[in-house]
């Protein structure tokens, strides 16, 4: 098993990013009004209210699914906190509301809403973006005492960009409401802030610094053993799943010795990653941020006094610098990962150095025939029904009716308010089958 799953990445190349395409969490979505009789959203002091570790929290319930949105896994990551790995939150005494998104991890936003028609059909979703950005969202069913299957959703952007909530497809409502499962997304620290190895610099006190975005992923993966059945789910049975980056960071989270017996499945859609950033280079690149920065060791501590894009803007021109000096293969290298054998470990992973994860069913998935060219063409909003058929001619010829009749079915299963090729839905349905699914 272990040699055929590593043979298997390796033919097919999920590492390499077949499309820059979001799950969508709406599959199961089916378009119907509320039922006029029923309270279509509710919120109040005494509803949706939870217990955590660390205090009572409060959501809303909208369309029959209860909902925690910006849930605290984890301390404020900025100032000497930076660079650490992370801490638990303080707790809190009052009902804290949870209503709406946790802040986006630190991340370049410039001219991010460039082009205006894909930000329209994407409908990107950033909020505040600042340090303290350890939160989690979570959609569940219902507050009872039944142990439902988990799926944590770990999202794209490499290990740069992104967040929990950043398409619509991630939102996790329909998930929930439709497959009887938790649905649970997080942010957690990306790029320079998440993945600057300063050990070889700074000595002990930074030996995490260069995989503190994993660990933060772990952290969390700890909050949902601790914490998920006060909302209805399993503990026992969790998947993780994401794509593009987000698969990455699957099979990653899975070769982390720390994962093990709290990850049970994974799914990897368009995106993994067998081995971590070689620890030297790492390491290098961290000196070349210190010097960026016209530090030394002994001050090396004055990067955690920087503001976020401050260190951002440093971090980069050191990154300019290694790319032309230690040039490396496809989307190896840069912020990411470090096999520092501790967290991660050297070598391959599902192999002898990450044993436990090999034993963890791991579905893979590719997102590449799902992405439309002509997605953001406004010429094609005053297109029929014929007119598709007669689009569709060109590429399969007499059997363009058959591709347009499954079309109108997946529309009408509703996987966003966009046409969506039927294999994203099942795909969709065969993870939720996955995550029901019992292994010994």
């Amino acid at each position: 098993m272990k040699s055929n799953r590593r043979e298997f990445f390796k033919k097919v190349g999920v590492g390499t990013l077949a499309a820059s395409v979001p799950f969508s969490s709406q599959a199961f979505a089916k378009e119907s009004a509320p039922n006029s009789d029923e309270q279509f959203l509710q919120i109040g002091d005494t509803i949706a209210i939870a217990n955590t570790s660390y205090g009572k929290v409060r959501g809303y319930i909208l369309n029959s699914t209860y909902t925690f949105l910006g849930v605290p896994y984890g301390a404020d990551t900025s100032g000497k906190n930076r660079f650490m790995a992370p801490k638990k939150p303080e707790p809190w005494n009052d009902v804290k509301p949870t209503i709406w998104w946790g802040n986006t991890a630190p991340q370049i936003m410039d001219n991010r809403y460039a082009n205006v028609h894909y930000s329209f059909a994407d409908h990107w979703n950033y909020d505040d973006v600042s340090e303290d950005c350890l939160k989690l969202n979570v959609w569940t069913p219902s507050l009872d005492g039944k142990r439902r299957p988990v799926m944590v959703w770990l999202h794209g952007g490499g290990f740069t960009n992104g967040n929990g909530i950043e398409q619509d497809g991630y939102h996790g409502e329909n998930f929930s409401k439709q497959g009887d499962v938790v649905f649970v997304s997080i942010n957690h620290r990306l790029g320079p802030i998440g993945f600057t190895d300063l050990s070889g610099v700074g000595g002990e006190k930074y030996k995490d610094s260069g995989n503190v975005g994993m660990l933060d992923i772990i952290a969390a993966l700890e909050w949902v053993r601790d914490n998920i059945s006060n909302f209805g789910g399993d503990p026992n049975n969790v998947t993780i799943m994401g794509q593009s980056g987000g698969g990455a960071k699957v099979t990653c989270a899975m070769a982390m010795p720390a994962s093990k017996g709290i990850v049970h499945k994974g799914v990897a859609l368009s995106g993994s990653m067998l081995t971590a950033n070689d620890k030297e280079y790492a390491q290098n690149l961290g000196k070349y941020v210190m010097e960026a920065a016209e530090l030394t060791p002994q001050t090396i501590d004055k990067l955690q006094e920087l503001s976020w894009r401050e260190y951002l803007d440093v971090a980069y021109v050191a990154l300019e610098r290694m790319q032309k000096e230690y040039p490396q293969p496809g989307f190896r290298g840069g912020f990411g990962p470090v096999a520092d054998d501790i967290h991660i470990p050297k070598g391959e992973f599902f192999s002898e150095t990450s044993p436990h994860a090999s034993a963890v069913p791991l579905m893979v998935c590719t997102t590449f025939h799902e992405w439309n060219p002509t997605r953001t063409n406004a010429e094609l909003e005053k297109i029929d029904w014929a007119g598709v058929t007669e689009q569709l001619k060109g590429r399969f010829g007499d059997k363009s009716e058959v591709v347009q009749h499954a079309e109108k079915a997946n529309a009408q299963i509703g996987t966003f308010g966009f046409c969506r090729p039927i294999s994203r839905t099942q795909k969709t349905k065969r993870a939720y089958f996955f995550a029901h699914a019992r292994t010994n």
